[in-house]
């Protein structure tokens, strides 16, 4: 990782660090040290030269290339520190595809000036790649010098996104450098994210996410993520936050593509603390009337026991859910035709809570509830 630096006299007040240096960044390492400089990459990884990711790779040990979009309004981006910029700013950078496009593919990468939270107050160039348009793996090189409409203290962001198609064609960036110098991070704090609400709807294979925020104005971004198991979550998208003060609604549609599919929030403050909302839970199975299923000792203790009726003697699956849809108890056993009696111990793991249990033979599910004293 290499930077060019150039003094700069006096300091400003407003940042914790003084301005004394323009950007020359190639990438070569993860974005630990980066991120403890106010860098900020939204859906953007890093590229080594060795691995699986080394066909992203443009230039050196390392690069940045950005995840495939999700949709069409999905978005991935780098940003720098905040920057003094004057009356122009010049500008390069390498970029390639990792594939070439087809069809109707589509890949763009946005060249733009941001305020500190990330709202676009310029947009300087579009580069746009299909089918016909830089439609090609070659590095190709970006440098152009922009008239600033209004000068002042900026972000540069390199925004990259696109159709959907093509899931393995990424967009690598690498040796990004500016002239402007680095005024660094702002120095006064924000509060963390205030979630006052998520909730969400599925209808006819669509689900409508939803969530409201205090202190609107401390946000930076929210990453919506997902997962088909309630442990490993993967990016969806991206929503940046708004820049209106106060209260603020935010919302976003997906499409239902698996039998059961779990939503959290991951959320970004201006400083870059993450917070994560509860987990949202979606199915398409129908689900049997929890009076098949009862629980006999609600509120439990130290083990938890239910009853129900089986149609015959079959196999069937337990699993016990915290609110967060995480999965704490998961077993298989028999079951014979008829009125069945089940215990399950409950070890000191279990905190006093509220918990979903499901008894489930493949085709038909028993849900209910009970308390945990």
């Amino acid at each position: 990782m290499k930077k060019i630096f150039t003094l700069c006299i006096g300091a400003i007040m407003l940042f914790n660090t003084a301005a004394f240096s323009q950007i020359n960044e190639q990438f070569e390492n993860d974005s630990a040290a980066l991120d403890a400089s106010c860098w900020q990459f939204l859906g953007m990884r890093f590229a080594q030269n060795t691995g699986p990711t080394s066909s992203y790779l443009i230039n050196g040990i390392g690069s940045l290339y950005a995840l495939p979009p999700v949709n069409g309004d999905s978005i991935r981006i780098v940003r720098t520190p905040l920057l003094n910029v004057g009356n122009s700013i010049s500008i390069s950078f390498k970029y390639k595809l990792s594939n070439t496009l087809t069809g109707q593919q589509t890949r763009f990468i946005q060249v733009a000036l941001t305020t500190a939270v990330g709202v676009v107050v310029q947009s300087l160039a579009t580069i746009d790649m299909n089918r016909l348009t830089n439609n090609t793996t070659t590095v190709k090189s970006f440098n152009t010098t922009f008239t600033v409409t209004t000068p002042g203290s900026y972000r540069l962001a390199i925004v990259s996104g696109g159709s959907t198609g093509g899931g393995n064609v990424r967009v690598s960036v690498d040796d990004l450098s500016e002239n402007a110098t680095v005024l660094g991070c702002m120095q006064n704090l924000t509060l963390p994210v205030k979630l006052t609400g998520f909730a969400g709807s599925l209808n006819n294979g669509k689900i409508n996410l939803q969530w409201a925020v205090a202190e609107n104005q401390n946000n930076d971004h929210f990453e919506v993520e997902k997962s088909t198991d309630g442990t490993e979550f993967t990016t969806a998208a991206i929503v940046m936050a708004s820049s209106k003060p106060g209260t603020e609604n935010y919302s976003i549609n997906e499409t239902m593509k698996s039998e059961r599919v779990y939503y959290r929030l991951r959320m970004f403050d201006n400083n870059k603390a993450v917070s994560f909302s509860k987990t949202l839970i979606f199915e398409t199975k129908t689900v049997i009337s929890a009076g098949g299923l009862r629980i006999v000792n609600n509120p439990a203790t130290d083990k938890l026991s239910m009853t129900f009726t089986s149609s015959n003697n079959q196999p069937v699956e337990i699993k016990v859910y915290d609110l967060s849809g995480r999965v704490q108890i998961n077993q298989k056993i028999n079951v014979y035709q008829g009125s069945n009696l089940i215990n399950l111990p409950l070890t000191s793991a279990f905190k006093t809570g509220v918990y979903a249990v499901e008894v489930s033979n493949g085709s038909e599910r028993l849900v209910s509830k009970f308390v945990k004293q």
